[in-house]
């Protein structure tokens, strides 16, 4: 049965608190066992000595008068739970203190635990119907009965009865211990959770139309508070993605109509009256250029698509920079003096070596070249140049063209993005661009590892700069 992070909390403080306090309170109990059977045996062993010295001050060995005189002693006192024993080594008992003591004696079965001389010994008596007692033994020789043990023994009533107080009070100290830490246990958990329950209702008020939506944050700097701020960020992130995909449909729903109401249009004024037949020759040649614009807008569509999911097949080879530039000015270059545009290619460098996909770069110097070409609107220069930088190598478009103005800047690598003049420079089908060059080229230098960045002035020209690594890192993607 699942249990709720609350109940784990609650059960997780209560059995540390009550493991913890079970160790305290046998820590005690053995702490204060020790100190009380310490004290006694002291006692114990402060009271042989005396007997000792009682025993050795009889010169006659007057062991009635002995006797006589320790049970004296032991009525003036108001303890009377010490015994005094004298016996022989094999056991028998020549005087006692106390003639109704009924412990047994614990040598009388067991020559081996007979104590060994000048040495001080110690057992406990355990009795299923009297008291125990804890005894105290040594070696003493008197000229008439030779060896004898002298022994001290004590009742062991009161130690039983503080021990067992100890163990009351330690049992209704865990009980309480107990109680106390599920009670503080809930209401950590409670007070622990309570963020995370803010931020799950919060989070269950997010939708495709509340996107907006945040988790607000405590403001403790606290972990469920980088949690929090963790979700923002990926919200917005969602958010941010959500929206260029709510733009790029409606960019992409639009830049298909036009096409599609131009066939329309065509074939609805082509059927409206009997047509020769080199007017339908030139419906169907004007049809077949927005053919071509819409297999363009549909190829593109499909390649960022591909390389967004990381699905585009990119063959990372190490191939010549140099000739790929070259080869690509060389295939341009009827198309700038066409437009009379002086098309420059400059290398500082000897022949330079990059890995990645050759084709793909291929296709980024088109779009860029094809941009420059077109948008020049007159005479004018474009140059491509190559420079090795250490690790890296620079490949830049320049051209002397209107530029870009600021305001259009900031967006010329989103999709379906078009400036005013660019629209107004395409008319025709054959020369339409569905504002996706950059953006393939960014996605595909991004694919390399690489960084594009693009800067102008307007009526100065723009400039486009390519950083791409010498080994490139974007290939394991």
């Amino acid at each position: 049965m699942a249990r709720s992070v609350r109940t784990r909390i609650t059960l997780l403080a209560t059995g540390v608190t009550l493991g913890v306090s079970t160790l305290v309170c046998v820590g005690v109990y053995l702490a204060l066992h020790f100190a009380l059977y310490r004290e006694v045996d002291s006692f114990l062993e402060g009271e042989v000595h005396e007997f000792r010295a009682i025993l050795t001050h009889e010169q006659d060995d007057d062991l009635k008068e002995v006797e006589r005189e320790i049970r004296a002693e032991l009525g003036s006192r108001s303890n009377s739970d010490l015994v005094f024993r004298l016996l022989r080594t094999d056991g028998y008992l020549l005087i006692t203190s106390d003639p109704n003591d009924r412990f047994p004696n614990p040598w009388k079965d067991s020559a081996s635990k007979t104590p060994k001389a000048s040495a001080a010994w110690f057992e406990t008596i355990e009795q299923p119907s009297d008291p125990p007692y804890r005894i105290s033994a040594q070696i003493e020789q008197l000229p008439v009965h030779g060896d004898v043990i002298i022994q001290a023994a004590y009742r062991l009533d009161r130690v039983q009865r503080s021990l067992a107080m100890c163990m009351v009070f330690c049992i209704a100290a865990l009980v309480i211990a107990t109680a106390l830490a599920i009670i503080g246990g809930r209401a950590v958990a409670r007070g622990s959770m309570a963020p995370v329950v803010r931020i799950t209702k919060a989070a269950r008020q997010i939708s495709a139309q509340r996107l907006s939506t945040r988790v607000p944050l405590a403001g403790s700097h606290d972990e469920l508070d980088a949690l929090a701020q963790t979700l923002n960020d990926m919200l917005n992130r969602v958010e941010r993605s959500f929206r260029q995909i709510q733009q790029f449909t409606a960019d992409a729903a639009h830049e298909l109509r036009t096409p599609l109401t131009a066939l329309r249009g065509s074939a609805e004024h082509v059927l409206a009256q009997p047509r020769t037949e080199s007017e339908l020759r030139a419906v169907i040649e004007k049809s077949l250029e927005y053919y071509h614009l819409l297999g363009r807008v549909t190829d593109d569509l499909l390649l960022l698509a591909r390389l967004d999911a990381g699905k585009e097949p990119l063959r990372f080879e190490q191939f010549s920079l140099s000739r790929a530039v070259d080869d690509v000015v060389d295939l341009y270059r009827p198309l700038a003096d066409e437009h009379g545009i002086q098309l420059n290619c400059r290398r500082e460098n000897g022949e330079v070596f990059v890995v990645g996909d050759s084709g793909k770069i291929r296709r980024v110097l088109n779009n860029l070249l094809d941009n420059s070409i077109k948008y020049m609107g007159g005479a004018g220069t474009v140059e491509v140049a190559l420079v090795q930088e250490k690790s890296v190598v620079l490949l830049t478009v320049c051209d002397t063209g209107p530029g870009i103005s600021p305001e259009d800047l900031p967006h010329v690598f989103e999709r379906f993005y078009r400036s005013d003049r660019a629209r107004s420079a395409r008319r025709d089908a054959a020369m339409r661009s569905a504002g996706l060059g950059l953006a393939i080229c960014r996605s595909i230098v991004h694919a390399h590892g690489g960084e594009i960045s693009l800067e102008c002035q307007t009526d100065q020209g723009t400039v486009v700069a390519i950083h791409l690594p010498l080994e490139n890192h974007g290939s394991e993607n």
